[in-house]
């Protein structure tokens, strides 16, 4: 999935460098999606636009057969460093089985 969310985009070294070395803090669950927070170490290539617009943030499509509207999965950031992925439903509860996810691209502004 992250690989979908970072290739093509602006600054694809510096997302690739601190996806490799990004650990998980934690994985919070709403009912119709999950945030995964990441710690990324400041040996790690920092973004050059350390805030990005919402139009600008990394963002893919994903299907699923017990998701029938589709879901969405965003990359946020702070002071220039990946701080959370966030994946959300369009309509209904996020699935038990997130395996069955298909990760489609999607352009860096769509």
């Amino acid at each position: 999935m992250l690989e979908a969310l970072v290739t093509g985009d602006p600054e694809e070294a510096a997302l690739r460098d601190q996806v490799s070395k990004a650990v998980v803090t934690s994985r919070d669950y709403s009912g119709v999606g999950v945030f995964v927070n990441f710690a990324v170490p400041e040996t790690a290539i920092r973004l050059g636009a350390s805030h990005r617009l919402i139009e600008q943030t990394p963002r893919t499509y994903l299907e699923h057969p017990d998701v029938p509207a589709g879901a969405g999965v965003l990359l946020w950031f702070h002071d220039g460093w990946l701080a959370t992925l966030e994946c959300y439903t369009y309509d209904g509860a996020w699935p038990a089985d997130e395996s069955l996810f298909n990760v489609h691209n999607r352009e860096h502004d769509a």
